[in-house]
Parts: structure tokens; sequence; C-alpha cells
């Protein structure tokens, strides 16, 4: 393959690297293997096998607020908590001081991998909310019919009884 410059000198693609550790040890997770051209380098990034967290394991984001504990934030320390509320972005790090009434931007990117929302199988990538379909597959468009059957097409006339229709 041959990748071009903003000046248009061509470049060769180096070969894939070996796929790097996942992000996390449960709940999900990327993996990214690079290669190399002259300009710029690029990534290829896909979902680690899904194993599920043990009971009482903390929340991914959690856990990367309260590696903030022991770093003073304008000369005093706090115990940091994820924040989610209204206008911040889903993939940056955002934390809120435990017992106080304000947060902040930690970091502008969580680690790859974090879920985009609670509620949603997206993850965040290089700082950017990436979908993933029912299927578990990043950039997939795979969705659940209105039975919730991943690809389902909608055709079962029953839903099973554990199943809520959409």
């Amino acid at each position: 393959a041959i990748c071009c410059r903003r000046k248009g000198v061509d470049g060769g693609w180096g070969l894939w690297s070996a796929w790097g550790e996942c992000s996390r040890t449960c709940g999900g997770g990327v993996s990214s293997s690079v290669r190399h051209c002259d300009s710029p380098r690029y990534q290829f990034v896909h979902l680690c096998p899904m194993q599920e967290c043990p009971a009482g394991c903390r929340d991914f984001r959690e856990i990367q607020c309260s590696d903030f504990d022991s770093t003073p934030f304008r000369g005093k320390f706090y115990t940091w908590k994820p924040y989610r509320g209204g206008g911040v972005k889903p993939c940056s790090l955002n934390c809120l001081a435990e017992g106080y009434n304000f947060y902040t931007e930690r970091a502008p990117a969580v680690v790859d991998g974090t879920p985009c929302r609670d509620d949603s199988l997206d993850v965040c990538v290089n700082g950017e909310c990436k979908h993933v379909g029912c299927d578990r597959v990043l950039g997939s468009d795979v969705r659940e019919d209105r039975c919730r059957i991943c690809g389902g097409d909608g055709s079962t006339t029953v839903c099973p009884n554990n199943f809520p229709s959409l």
C-alpha cells in the first residue's frame, strides 16, 4: 500500500505490529496494532473479548479518577470521583472532588476501552466515542430488534418471556 504526505511525497507502509495488551483486565477494553508510514501514524483498534468483572469491582472511571488522589490540585489534596453530568465530553476524564461542590477535567481522554456512557456499549478510543454494535464489534451497525435479539429482523411474532419488547 502507498500513503501520501501532504506535499504529495509517497511513502510506504510498514508491517502491522503485534496486538498490544488489553486496556482492561475485565469488563471489555481494547487493544491496538499500529503501523507506520512517513506521515501520519495509523492505528487499528479492536475490542478485547468481554470478560465480566468480579462482583464488587470498582467502576473503571472511578479507578482513573482515584489515580489523582495523590496529586495536589490548586495546592490541596482531594478524593476524586467520576463526574458524568451534562456538558462534559463523554471521553474526557471529569472528576468531582468528594465533599466539595466542583468538578474538573483531570485528563483530556480516558483510558482506551472506557465506556462512553453507562447505558451504552460504545467505548472511548483515542479520546473519541466509538460505536459498538450489540454483537460487541467496534464500528458494527448490528442492532437489537424489537425482541432484543441481536441482529434479529423483527420477524419473531412473540418475544421470549424474559425479553420485554422495545
